[in-house]
């Protein structure tokens, strides 16, 4: 059990990461929203943001999630834990939307 340093926070964690293993955890969480910038770039280049509508704004909302989400993990783990809800319960939506684009153009 630690003491978070910036807002005075009792965590409770058993079994604390080691260091590789909080590099490598942040690095796949920073990766993410990387790769999924690089393929709203390529779609945008190719023009595919046209075709395929939801995908497109589904990237994008998650890239901006990520740019919500995660410094306010660093700052503050309350409005983390309410912006992680709520843009999941967004991102939930956007994927069914995701979902049914896929499928009307699959039988197209």
């Amino acid at each position: 059990m630690y003491t978070h340093a910036q807002c005075g926070l009792e965590i409770r964690q058993p079994y604390p990461m080691s260091e590789k293993i909080r590099a490598l955890y942040y690095t796949l969480w920073i990766a993410h929203p990387a790769l999924q910038l690089g393929i709203a770039g390529v779609m945008l280049w190719r023009g595919l943001h046209r075709h395929f509508k939801f995908f497109f704004a589904y990237l994008i909302s998650q890239i901006l999630t990520f740019a919500l989400i995660f410094p306010a993990y660093w700052t503050n783990h309350s409005a983390y834990f309410f912006l992680y809800w709520f843009t999941d319960a967004i991102s939930v939506l956007i994927g069914f939307t995701v979902i049914h684009e896929v499928f009307l153009d699959v039988f197209r």
